[in-house]
């Protein structure tokens, strides 16, 4: 039976994993899980979700991997996920978030967090600020054409997944301009500070290959900073001008 909202009768303990994808539920109310509840990781993949109520997440103190891919959530609001202060990995992917609130990824366990295939046109610091133990981010078929260099705070090292190497439809992917607003990340994948998928559909795995595909008709693995032009010379369609 295809359910249409949360069951409230799920049993609190006895359970680690609930899964409830491949549904039509279209909202997470606050207060609908049992609280306290012994689950350590929630399914919620391939529903409509469209809306996550202020404690939505009440009583996943214990939650470890949360998972909310294939859905129709447009942005990540403060105060969304404050009590999932246990979250270790994170799956947005394939929603259509175009906006996340500062301080709405206030996560501080959080390791991974996988963004791909939304709709962000830019990801910055004080976005990323709640997540001090981030590992991982993937956030390619977005429509970032740049990353400033703060935005990775004070952490030793992280791994991206910027762009799809594999892309059947490159287009589709994130438009990165290769300019001096990048000279940055060469330099950091130079002292290892930075890295890249070598597979980006694996968590952890080899270094370097998911660097970012240059919109600008740039090789990423020869370019070398003060080769391109300004990016004043961007067209509005985030590409440079031929």
């Amino acid at each position: 039976m295809t359910l249409t909202e949360i069951p409230r009768d799920i049993p609190a303990d006895g359970i680690n994993k609930v899964d409830l994808q491949h549904n039509q539920i279209t909202v997470i109310p606050a207060g609908i899980f049992p609280n306290p509840n012994t689950w350590v990781e929630l399914n919620m993949d391939y529903n409509l979700l469209s809306s996550i109520e202020p404690q939505g997440f009440l009583g996943l103190a214990r939650l470890n991997i949360l998972s909310l891919s294939n859905n129709q959530l447009t942005e990540i609001k403060a105060g969304m996920f404050d009590h999932l202060i246990s979250l270790q990995k994170f799956y947005p992917q394939n929603n259509m978030i175009g906006h996340i609130e500062v301080g709405a990824l206030n996560i501080r366990p959080l390791l991974f967090l996988n963004l791909e295939n939304n709709l962000l046109v830019n990801l910055t610091a004080d976005m990323l600020d709640g997540l001090p133990a981030l590992r991982g981010l993937h956030v390619q078929y977005n429509r970032l054409e740049t990353l400033a260099s703060d935005i990775f705070g004070t952490r030793e090292a992280l791994t991206l997944a910027l762009s799809d190497p594999w892309a059947v439809n490159p287009e589709a992917d994130n438009p990165w301009v290769c300019d001096e607003r990048l000279c940055w990340m060469k330099e950091w994948e130079r002292i290892e500070r930075i890295s890249h998928y070598k597979n980006y559909r694996y968590f952890y795995d080899d270094r370097k290959f998911s660097h970012p595909r240059c919109a600008n008709h740039v090789d990423w693995e020869t370019w070398e900073c003060g080769q391109t032009k300004p990016s004043a010379d961007i067209t509005n369609t985030g590409r440079f001008c031929k």
